[in-house]
């Protein structure tokens, strides 16, 4: 499912969800929003959900992001609470041409990556 909210200028654009799963523990990673569009003055939040093979929230996995640029900074701690852990996305200080960045989001044995496309404010005028 593709959606699309006009943000001023630019038009933030995310799928609805990235999977991953671990089998050694049943572990499942999910991470909203899979892939976005955004203005580099956008700050978006990545929210990841850990659940058990039943679909049950899992408790105290601990969750890190690697970023190609920028930074992701988590709005609490690391391990998960009530299966969730939230971050904040901020870009690196780019120039005036679009760019692709990514996050890589580590949890429970498994690993999701997340795209996101960075477009100047001005750009498409």
């Amino acid at each position: 499912m593709m959606r699309c909210l006009a943000a001023g200028l630019g038009c933030l654009v995310f799928a609805a969800l990235a999977y991953g799963q671990d089998g050694s523990r049943g572990y499942r990673l999910r991470v909203e929003p899979g892939m976005m569009t955004m203005r580099h003055t956008e700050r978006p939040r990545l929210t990841v959900a850990v659940e058990d093979a039943s679909g049950q929230p899992v408790d105290d996995v601990r969750v890190d992001f690697t970023v190609s640029e920028g930074a992701v900074t988590p709005d609490g701690s690391r391990r998960t609470q009530d299966g969730r852990v939230t971050g904040t996305f901020t870009p690196a200080f780019g120039g005036d041409n679009p760019r692709r960045a990514f996050v890589v989001v580590s949890a429970a044995g498994h690993e999701v990556t997340v795209f996101i496309d960075i477009v100047p404010a001005v750009y498409g005028r």
